[in-house]
């Protein structure tokens, strides 16, 4: 077939199948007469009258024009164009002097319902992908604003967690002051406790220095400053204790230290009365001063003894 000529077919046929397609009142097949006329469009279509070729239909020409209908807004009845086919088959009427194309119309009524199905397939695939997008763009609407008022949340959480850590660290400073508080007061007790017993011991021992002997006066002394000096670290270990401290091994030397020396000078004090240390050297001086005495008085009297007798 001559392509002009096939081209011009294939836009009647376009023509004629969108015509029908359009009318969704079914008006063009509504009577025999009307299918009748239908029925010679189509074969004048399929049949030429001069060379007698026959016309293949496209099928992407159906398509295109089913497209087309799909597309329109307007048209909400696809089914218009087969329920048209269908008539114009049920209604066909063969003739003498014109070509028969009842099988012409079966494929064309075929491939229409073929294609309509897969187009309103199709079509209906599209809009539940189109509300499912839709809905998964709800969904990610609402995990935004799930994920907002989750770091909302969070937000706040880290706001009441560093409140609740700057609490504890005010009770813990609280704590602290009130520690070193006792710390203080037991120092400063310690310091009063250690000058008024000093203040008093002196007192007496000066009070009573020349009634005892300087042994009794040492030992007294020494075995008082052993008291004083073990009741005041007592308390300071006690002071440490409160502010949950624990002794060192090195912070122990100085009280052993200071134990060792007086117990060591009370020792030396009961060994020098036991040997009478100050005895003798109170002897010796006595000795010493009276020597130059001795000397004075047999001097003095030598020279006074003529003075009498004048």
């Amino acid at each position: 077939m001559d392509k002009e000529l096939e081209h011009g077919k294939r836009e009647a046929f376009r023509k004629l199948l969108y015509d029908l397609a359009v009318d969704v009142r079914r008006e063009m097949t509504a009577t025999p007469e009307k299918c009748l006329e239908c029925q010679q469009r189509f074969e004048e279509i399929y049949r030429d009258s001069t060379s007698n070729e026959i016309f293949r239909h496209y099928y992407s020409d159906i398509f295109v024009v089913m497209s087309q209908v799909i597309d329109d807004p307007e048209i909400q009845d696809y089914d218009a164009l087969r329920d048209h086919l269908q008539n114009i088959l049920e209604s066909y009427q063969c003739r003498e002097g014109h070509p028969d194309v009842r099988n012409n119309l079966r494929k064309l009524y075929d491939h229409t319902s073929l294609e309509l199905g897969r187009l309103v397939h199709t079509k209906l695939i599209t809009e539940q992908v189109f509300k499912q997008e839709a809905h998964l763009d709800e969904l990610k609407h609402l995990v935004n604003s799930v994920r907002s008022e989750h770091g909302r949340i969070a937000t706040k959480v880290n706001e009441h967690e560093a409140f609740a850590n700057q609490i504890d660290e005010a009770k813990k400073e609280i704590n602290d002051a009130k520690k070193e508080y006792i710390a203080i007061l037991g120092i400063f007790s310690a310091v009063v406790l250690t000058f008024i017993g000093g203040i008093a011991f002196s007192t007496s021992v000066l009070e009573n220095l020349h009634q005892s002997s300087i042994y009794r006066i040492v030992f007294a002394i020494c075995l008082i400053g052993l008291v004083l000096c073990n009741v005041l670290y007592l308390l300071f270990f006690c002071i440490y204790s409160l502010m949950e401290k624990t002794l060192q091994k090195w912070q122990k030397q100085p009280l052993i230290w200071c134990n060792m020396i007086i117990v060591t000078a009370l020792l030396f004090t009961v060994l020098f009365w036991y040997i009478g240390l100050a005895e003798k050297r109170n002897a010796r001086i006595q000795n010493e001063d009276r020597s130059p005495n001795q000397v004075v008085e047999t001097i003095v009297p030598a020279s006074q003894t003529p003075l009498k007798n004048e």
